[in-house]
């Protein structure tokens, strides 16, 4: 269903009401997932990573690697830029990785393996369309330099797929999920299976800027065009939403065909939600595209510090800072501004998802602004309407959520 750009507000405003409404639902369902508890092993023709078994990493080598039946120097990554996407996360890689310790990847510009979201599941294209062949497990560690690890064991090298945090589309293909309605396991249960003391970077963006820039770099062309698909991708949620949960609309092929622009991507506590299950919060470091971009030499030098590796000398902090930008959207930067209808429609819809709303299961949550010492406050994700004022606040049920000391619930 179309609509026009001069839609009556208080319709859409009434939609996003009701979509907000199925989000909080979640927070009364939330435990869900201890109630199904059947994770073992099962097969379809999607590779079970949660029947496989790895050798003990290799200790005095700084990251993950062991030498596998056929005794070749395997190695995961030390570290995984989850996301999300349009908000920097190709610049700041590339930073990372001027880091001499620091490898890239053989993945897509040297940094997207898109082996967790995509690839695993023979998913090779964005609207879903499935190749022939589903990439294994031994694909996936074909994109690290083992060799050149194993060469110089204070090395790390990294995955940089920012689709990782929010792109649970072939969860359907999970064979623990066979037959389900909505997902028991997801790409975090299955990343802590076989990587547990992966360091998590996650940088986000002021979600309504985050989404204009998405437009413009998937072909969009002006601020009403963008206004129009807005509007089109609310109605069509909220069509969604009354048929099914929210959580199985956002995390489905099918919405995602329909949805005109990528709206979904910031609503990060939903995701982030689901990542800080099965993970401890210490394995995460949160930034903001904001700061990143106004003090990048503090950002690199907190970065390197939470990777464990070598400070670098002020001067070479300052010439990674100085590198070319990567991946930046020039279309948008010759276009006018966001309508401010626009803006106030997607204000509405974001702000549940990025503030410090109250739920029933969040009694206790992980409070923090970027090199702050966190703290206990409200719930989920908060942002001002200052984008210099990010701030960051993400649910965590202790004893349900993680398991003790942040190890898995269903661990095997």
């Amino acid at each position: 269903m179309a609509t026009s750009i001069y839609s009556d507000f208080e319709t859409i405003s009434g939609m996003i009401h009701d979509i907000i409404a199925t989000y909080r639902q979640i927070a009364t369902d939330d435990l869900r997932m201890e109630a199904k508890s059947d994770v073992s092993c099962k097969q379809n023709d999607t590779e079970d990573i949660l029947c496989m078994t790895l050798p003990k990493p290799i200790e005095n080598v700084k990251n993950p690697c062991w030498f596998d039946a056929y005794g070749r120097f395997r190695c995961l990554p030390y570290f995984q830029l989850i996301g999300f996407s349009k908000c920097a996360s190709s610049d700041l890689f590339a930073r990372i990785c001027a880091h001499p310790q620091v490898l890239a990847n053989k993945g897509g510009n040297s940094k997207e393996t898109k082996w967790w979201p995509r690839f695993r599941y023979g998913i090779y294209k964005y609207k879903g369309q499935s190749d022939t062949r589903k990439q294994t497990f031994d694909d996936y560690l074909n994109y690290f330099s083992a060799t050149n690890i194993s060469q110089n064991t204070s090395l790390i090298t990294g995955d940089g797929t920012p689709s990782d945090v929010w792109d649970f589309a072939g969860w359907p293909m999970i064979p623990q999920n066979k037959g389900l309605s909505e997902p028991l396991v997801l790409t975090p249960h299955l990343v802590r299976h076989i990587n547990p003391r992966v360091k998590m970077i996650v940088i986000i963006r002021n979600p309504v800027e985050r989404l204009y820039s998405d437009f413009f770099s998937r072909g969009g062309i002006s601020p009403r065009g963008f206004h129009q698909r807005v509007v089109d991708t609310i109605v069509r949620l909220h069509t969604c939403v009354r048929n099914t949960t929210f959580r199985s609309c956002v995390f489905s092929w099918e919405y995602r065909l329909a949805e005109k622009t990528r709206i979904h991507i910031g609503f990060y506590s939903l995701f982030l939600k689901e990542w800080f299950r099965v993970f401890s919060r210490e394995q995460f470091l949160f930034l903001t595209t904001e700061e990143y971009s106004q003090n990048m030499t503090k950002i690199m030098r907190n970065i390197f510090q939470f990777l464990e590796i070598d400070a670098l000398s002020d001067a070479m902090l300052t010439q990674i800072a100085k590198n070319d930008r990567r991946n930046v959207s020039l279309k948008k930067k010759r276009v006018d501004p966001m309508l401010h209808s626009t803006r106030t429609i997607l204000r509405e819809l974001y702000y549940p998802f990025n503030d410090g709303v109250q739920t029933s299961i969040s009694a206790f949550s992980t409070f923090f602004k970027i090199n702050q010492k966190p703290r206990i406050v409200g719930d989920i994700l908060s942002y001002s309407n200052d984008a210099q004022n990010f701030v960051v606040i993400l649910a965590v049920l202790p004893g349900r959520m993680a398991g003790k000391n942040g190890t898995c619930p269903w661990k095997h």
